[in-house]
């Protein structure tokens, strides 16, 4: 009896391809942010970098600090192009540290919200837009 796999002269580990983790696509997004640990102390100092991707829920950063898997950060970026009809808004994240990796840290996003001149952009939640 000849297994199924050796009748295309392939073995089973030559057929395996790795299980994807993300639900969502991942889109480059390189903008410059700034971001804090939580739970931030007034007046708490903001530290910069840059996104290096972006999904729906998710985020990876360029970060060189190590902060521990399951801290939280804010993100606060500067969203490019016109969103709501509002030149260069301000993307606001609340995102949990699921992994830290040597092209950056990954976050899980929690909350969003989108700003133009300190004032929150409403019905901004249900209509995400990716520059």
């Amino acid at each position: 009896m000849n297994p199924a796999y050796l009748k295309t002269g392939r073995s089973n580990s030559q057929r395996f391809r790795p299980e994807e983790r993300r639900s969502a696509q991942r889109f480059p997004a390189k903008w410059p942010l700034r971001y804090r640990v939580l739970p931030a102390c007034p007046g708490g100092t903001w530290k910069h970098a840059h996104s290096v991707d972006m999904s729906v829920g998710g985020i990876l950063i360029d970060r060189r600090e190590r902060v521990p898997r399951g801290s939280m950060l804010e993100l606060d970026i500067e969203w490019p192009g016109l969103y709501h009809d509002k030149p260069m808004v301000h993307l606001l994240l609340i995102g949990a540290v699921t992994r830290v990796e040597r092209r950056g840290t990954v976050l899980r996003i929690l909350r969003h919200e989108f700003r133009y001149g300190g004032q929150k952009i409403e019905g901004a939640e249900r209509r995400v837009a990716v520059a």
